[in-house]
């Protein structure tokens, strides 16, 4: 096995590998546990063999919205609306796959999962396959009633419940200590659906089921239109067995 430098990589191998059973978590080959960490768009760290044939969700194309304009720090203000301007415009339109994308994020380059056609606006809504939360451990998290939810914690939720994750990773605004408390982690998680939708309910659907397994979550964030950028700390894309 190898598998290199990233702190949460390390974090969460060891936490579903050392004790599965324990953790509630299933039992998998390690052909089902690899995985890739990038930061800056370089592949600071693997784990798990990849010996061609267990890249069945790393090699999966998603549309998504890509905009061409990498950022080192949190974009504000008119930086935002600059960003909502270019990224639906059609060349903007890609199907990277979720390692590619992964990179992308890990370069600071902003996303949307919901294809939107002439605005990005739910009314401008076409279709979805990717979707995104954000759990920021804020003063919301705690006046609604939910205690901060650790960045491990919550990938390993994603596991435990079979859920879609694809990739995850801190955002800018969060701690650039890996052993930071929970309260410190600002992070987001990228789920795929099996099949793209143009069905609004279905979409909404989709949406509903994640923020229901993480209340603590923002819980505007499954939003069809959201923005969600990129960061400039590690980023993990999951490999996930097809179920």
């Amino acid at each position: 096995k190898s598998w290199g430098c990233g702190a949460s990589t390390r974090r969460l191998y060891s936490s579903w590998r050392v004790c599965p059973s324990r953790q509630g978590l299933p039992t998998m080959s390690d052909a089902e546990l690899y995985g890739v960490a990038y930061v800056r768009g370089e592949k600071i760290a693997t784990y798990g063999e990849d010996d061609g044939t267990d890249r069945a969700t790393l090699d999966l194309k998603t549309p998504v919205l890509l905009d061409p304009t990498r950022h080192d720090s949190k974009p504000t203000g008119n930086e935002v609306a600059a960003i909502s301007r270019r990224i639906i415009q059609p060349a903007h339109l890609y199907r990277p796959n979720v390692e590619t994308l992964a990179k992308a994020i890990s370069c600071g380059y902003t996303v949307c999962g919901g294809i939107c056609v002439g605005k990005r606006s739910p009314n401008c809504w076409k279709s979805q396959q990717l979707w995104c939360i954000d759990i920021d451990n804020d003063a919301a998290t705690k006046e609604r009633g939910y205690d901060p939810l650790p960045y491990t914690e919550a990938v390993l939720r994603a596991f435990r419940a079979n859920l879609p994750l694809v990739i995850s990773y801190l955002t800018f605004s969060s701690s650039p200590d890996p052993y930071c408390p929970a309260d410190s982690e600002r992070y987001r998680l990228m789920f795929r659906r099996g099949a793209e939708t143009s069905d609004p309910e279905e979409a909404a659907a989709f949406g509903a089921a994640l923020l229901a397994t993480y209340p603590e979550a923002d819980q505007s964030t499954a939003q069809s239109n959201r923005l969600f950028f990129g960061t400039d700390k590690e980023v993990l894309a999951w490999n996930r067995p097809l179920v």
